[in-house]
């Protein structure tokens, strides 16, 4: 067994990037604590925050679950945005077949917007490469008060994620992310889809990891020209890290 492969095992949830799941689950007798951390500069200057909390633990040797806690902070306010209950099963391991397969699901509450979500994920290890492919759907219903009504708004989400990584070394890991996001509210169709692709940067040691993406916004379909502002920034950055414990 490589070098490589002995190290995957060892840490078998580090991540590598920050937007798009490998199949790997946490072994067992694992726990960790994630810290999710994304940057949105905003058009007028300001900087918003979302932030996630997530305490994630085995329940068997191919399935681990996950709690979170979701919230958000701009220059001048923040929110409590829910609570999110995470699983994710681990059909086949990329370390025994030519392709690691996972099913995740994932349901989040929250005070004015329930998400459900669901992915497919695939990568394949060959040598120091590692690549990593999500097909994500989503449902989100949003709640609104209307005078003394409370009216609601669905919308589906359909994600494409990609990522490659090259190991450098014991430690460090280098390589790019690519994510096209398409939103389509259930009363109006299709509204626009968004295409990011940026670099990603992760390290990784047997007490704690943490993985960086920078996401610019590269290209949008939809009714305006240029790209989509008003749901997206410019640019969008994600610092995970993770502690075992």
């Amino acid at each position: 067994m490589s070098f490589f492969l002995s190290l995957s095992l060892a840490l078998a949830n580090e991540r590598h990037f920050t937007y798009t799941y490998d199949a790997e689950v946490l072994p067992a007798g694992a726990r960790e604590v994630e810290s999710w951390t994304t940057f949105l500069p905003m058009e007028d200057g300001m900087l918003d925050v979302a932030q996630r909390v997530e305490v994630e633990f085995p329940v068997t040797p191919r399935l681990m679950s996950a709690l979170y806690l979701n919230g958000s902070a701009g220059m001048h306010d923040t929110s409590f945005d829910g609570i999110s209950s995470e699983w994710k099963w681990n059909l086949v391991s990329r370390h025994v077949a030519p392709v690691g397969v996972a099913l995740y699901g994932e349901v989040g509450l929250g005070p004015v917007e329930t998400e459900l979500e669901a992915k497919l994920i695939l990568d394949k290890e060959a040598g120091p490469v590692l690549l990593a492919y999500n097909l994500v759907g989503e449902v989100e219903i949003e709640r609104a008060m209307s005078g003394a009504e409370v009216e609601t708004e669905l919308e589906y989400v359909i994600e494409n994620d990609l990522g490659v990584a090259v190991r450098l070394g014991k430690s460090w890991s280098v390589g790019a992310e690519i994510r096209n996001h398409t939103e389509i509210p259930a009363s109006e169709g299709f509204e626009h889809s968004a295409f990011f692709a940026g670099p990603t940067v992760a390290y990784a040691s047997a007490d704690w990891w943490g993985a960086l993406t920078a996401l610019p916004q590269v290209y949008a379909i939809h009714d305006e020209p240029g790209l989509v502002m008003d749901e997206h920034t410019m640019v969008e950055a994600r610092l995970l890290m993770g502690f075992h414990f």
